[in-house]
């Protein structure tokens, strides 16, 4: 079992109340669990046609600009590993899986409406259109839907039996993993980002003073009773 020890203070596992708690967290660090070029959006609506029998809800969707040539959008899935492997886990993979091949224009859809709902995305992300070739955010959503969409699953603990089962897939998805520990009034997040390469890169670029601040693989900050 991991021990965390800052400044002599001894930081303790504290699990999550909830998926919703866990989603919470996730939101709260997108940048550090995904990338600082990406954008989260937590969107739950239903995908997939209503006359058949696969559809489903992801929690949300991530916009990963890494290359500004060719973003890549995910479909993103926020497990905890409580919940149960093959009937519940796996099976909603499966499901996404095969959703985001048959319906890419649903989910153009869903992500168009949750950006130009959030008029602060939406002018984050219109400003990050400057650096790539897109235009608006209209050919931007045209560009990721053309092109595969992957899947990102945030899940609290990567078990082995987790990761075998991943391995049926051909895209495997990527994983990114957050433990949340508690020493008194300060909560610390230990992570797993989803590009670990590129997390280093951009420690290495804070560092020589590109933008301030420097990342660490946990996060400490303060915690409240709600």
């Amino acid at each position: 079992m991991t021990n965390i020890l800052i400044k002599k203070r001894k930081f303790d596992l504290l699990d999550y109340d909830s998926e919703a708690e866990f989603e919470e967290a996730v939101i709260q660090h997108s940048k550090n669990l995904f990338g600082v070029d990406t954008f989260y959006i937590p969107i739950k609506k239903r995908i997939g046609k209503a006359s058949s029998h696969n559809k489903g809800v992801p929690d949300g969707y991530l916009i990963d600009f890494a290359s500004e040539k060719k973003p890549q959008l995910y479909m993103a899935e926020i497990e905890l590993s409580t919940h149960d492997l093959y009937t519940h886990i796996a099976e909603q993979l499966v499901r996404y899986s095969t959703l985001t091949k048959t319906s890419q224009n649903q989910i153009r859809d869903r992500v168009l409406e949750g950006i130009k709902k959030d008029k602060k995305l939406f002018k984050e992300i219109n400003e990050k259109l400057s650096e790539t070739p897109f235009t608006n955010v209209d050919e931007l959503m045209n560009f990721l839907v053309d092109n595969p969409i992957k899947i990102v699953v945030v899940i609290d603990e990567e078990t082995t039996d987790f990761n075998n089962s991943l391995d049926v897939f051909r895209d495997r998805p990527d994983v990114v993993t957050m433990k949340r520990f508690r020493a008194r009034n300060e909560i610390a997040y230990i992570y797993e980002p989803m590009r670990e390469e590129l997390q280093d890169f951009e420690s290495r670029r804070k560092l020589k003073g590109s933008y301030d601040g420097v990342h660490f693989d946990t996060v400490v900050c303060a915690a409240f009773e709600e």
